[in-house]
């Protein structure tokens, strides 16, 4: 009985410790600088994130475009697209959370859809 109630009590404070992220903890709203590494070379570029913890809109800072992220967990999904008529550039990026003010992950790249490029990258704020 005793190996029970402690296992459930152990069960417990893992569960409801503050120290531990769980569900949507992290925030992702905000300016990011983005450094993006590809065949094509090295980029850094600004980012701004509106909406909620979970989605929104994200846009490039001085640079027409427009795109849309999601976040579950510390997973992060974003895109972000430039220009209005064909060509169509758009830069998909998958990655998690490394931290509250840190991300990585991986980035493609495609024009009209055809995949042109790939690489990684970092975040921090």
């Amino acid at each position: 009985m005793k190996k029970i109630i402690f296992v459930l009590l152990f069960g417990l404070l893992v569960v409801l410790n503050p120290g531990c992220k769980s569900g949507n903890d992290f925030d992702i709203t905000g300016t990011w600088v983005i450094n993006t590494q590809t065949g094509d070379g090295q980029f850094t570029n600004t980012f701004i994130f509106t909406g909620t913890k979970t989605g929104g809109a994200v846009t490039l800072q001085d640079i027409n475009s427009s795109g849309s992220y999601t976040v579950v967990g510390d997973a992060v999904q974003f895109s972000v697209s430039f220009g209005v008529a064909a060509p169509l550039y758009r830069e998909n990026y998958t990655g998690q959370f490394d931290g509250e003010d840190a991300m990585n992950g991986n980035v493609n790249i495609t024009l009209d859809g055809a995949v042109t490029g790939s690489g990684t990258w970092t975040a921090s704020r």
